[in-house]
């Protein structure tokens, strides 16, 4: 095998590991806490599933700009509580990762401190 396949099956055995990794650290696949089969099941499914959506995030929305692990620390850290008035405030860190993400989604009103009903309906119904 010449050197460029050897890199590549090389890294694509780096991004299978790096897979188990975020299985087990940033969506906490183990320890599972359950036990019937089909709810063991269930939680592996969803586990996977999310890796699904975050892998298609990273490579196709993103195009490897922003690793998996920044994905899921934004999403963590992106909090909106609802005030009073009926509006919502948007207590999310700005960052590198929060300045891409807005860029890739052309979410103006993601930045924004006071949001309103229709700006959360904006984005939930946004396409990525």
């Amino acid at each position: 095998m010449d050197a460029g396949g050897i890199y590549k099956m090389y890294r694509g055995l780096w991004k299978i590991e790096e897979s188990f990794r975020i299985l087990k650290t940033y969506l906490e696949a183990r320890p599972v806490y359950l036990r019937k089969k089909e709810s063991i099941y269930g939680h592996f499914l969803i586990c996977y599933f999310a890796l699904t959506l975050l892998r298609l995030l990273e490579v196709k929305e993103f195009k490897n700009s922003l690793s998996s692990q920044k994905i899921v620390d934004f999403i963590r850290d992106f909090t909106v509580t609802e005030d009073r008035d009926g509006s919502y405030i948007n207590a999310a860190t700005h960052s590198e990762t929060y300045k891409k993400i807005k860029e890739f989604t052309g979410l103006a009103k993601l930045g924004n401190a006071y949001l309103k009903p229709k700006d959360i309906r904006s984005f939930l119904d946004a396409e990525l």
